[in-house]
């Protein structure tokens, strides 16, 4: 059953679970992108269902979508500017080296495309990446981090993580050893904060994670 965070003339937020891909796909259904469509069709005939971004499929978390195709427009290119702040919660395995810190690495796609890997500043393809990260608690050998991309590159904070020898719990594209809940890795967007152009007025929306493993956090705290 598909969670609606928020709704406004314009936009819709919903708390997208892992395991499902954004887009429509004819090899792979259902998706978040027909749910939202069944359910805006119950007071609309054909309504507009407007991606404003992604979450890769075994992420959890905040998922904005638009109403209207002017929204869409004006939503990209908030995204576009980085005027979006974003923050993540991440299951990490290795002991961080300080509290919090931040990351800054050169990244490109794999060959295949279904990868990032580490790049050189100047190399074919290479574009500059940065997040931000600090720990909020641990358990055991494991940190929960809340973690604040600064750019918005694929796979950027999976990858960023794992170089600084802090992978994702579940992750094992990135190095992981360590198993999450199945189809899942510990990674989740959490707060999502942008500004919609035609009042100028900041939303903000979030949601926190589901499941077992989740469990384990106090997550109903953050400072």
């Amino acid at each position: 059953m598909l969670q609606i965070i928020r709704e406004e003339k314009h936009w819709l937020a919903v708390h997208k679970p892992a395991g499902l891909i954004v887009e429509r796909n004819p090899f792979e259904s259902p998706t978040v992108e027909e749910w939202v469509a069944g359910y805006l069709s119950q007071s609309v005939r054909q309504p507009f269902v407007g991606v404003v971004h992604r979450l890769d499929k075994p992420v959890s978390g905040v998922l904005l979508f638009a109403k209207r195709r002017s929204a869409l427009r004006r939503l990209h290119t908030a995204f576009r500017l980085r005027q979006v702040r974003k923050r993540y919660l991440a299951v990490v395995f290795g002991t961080p080296p300080a509290a919090r810190g931040t990351l800054t690495h050169w990244l490109k796609r794999s060959v295949d495309r279904k990868r990032s890997v580490e790049a050189t500043r100047g190399e074919k393809g290479a574009t500059p990446c940065q997040l931000r990260w600090r720990i909020l608690q641990q358990h055991e050998q494991l940190y929960l981090l809340e973690v604040q991309p600064l750019s918005g590159r694929f796979h950027q904070i999976r990858i960023q993580l794992a170089l600084a020898q802090m992978p994702i719990v579940g992750d094992a594209a990135y190095g992981s050893t360590i198993a999450w809940q199945k189809g899942q890795i510990a990674l989740h967007a959490w707060q999502l904060h942008f500004p919609y152009p035609d009042t100028q007025q900041w939303h903000a929306v979030a949601c926190l994670p589901k499941g077992e493993k989740w469990a384990t956090w106090q997550l109903g705290h953050r400072p």
